[in-house]
């Protein structure tokens, strides 16, 4: 008898797979899920500027995002798996 297991990622069995982020080589390429391009990653989520400004300015959007897309394969990205490159 098999069962299935549900899963949501958290653990390493599970865990989406790493995706390497530069924002520097392909600026334009990685979007949050209304396609704005200046998000910043944060301790739990993705936070979008441009989200936030159509906030202030009256629109029912939230800045805070679970997940990037990555135009170039028109695919989701979960927070968790995004790696982001730093250069100083």
């Amino acid at each position: 008898m098999s069962t299935k297991i549900a899963t949501d990622g958290s653990a390493r069995a599970d865990a989406p797979e790493r995706v390497v982020v530069d924002r520097q080589e392909e600026p334009y390429r990685w979007a949050c899920p209304r396609g704005h391009v200046d998000w910043d990653k944060t301790n739990s989520h993705i936070w979008c500027r441009g989200c936030r400004r159509q906030h202030e300015n009256g629109a029912d959007v939230d800045p805070e995002h679970y997940e990037i897309v990555d135009r170039k394969n028109d695919e989701t990205v979960p927070w968790s798996a995004v790696e982001l490159v730093e250069r100083y």
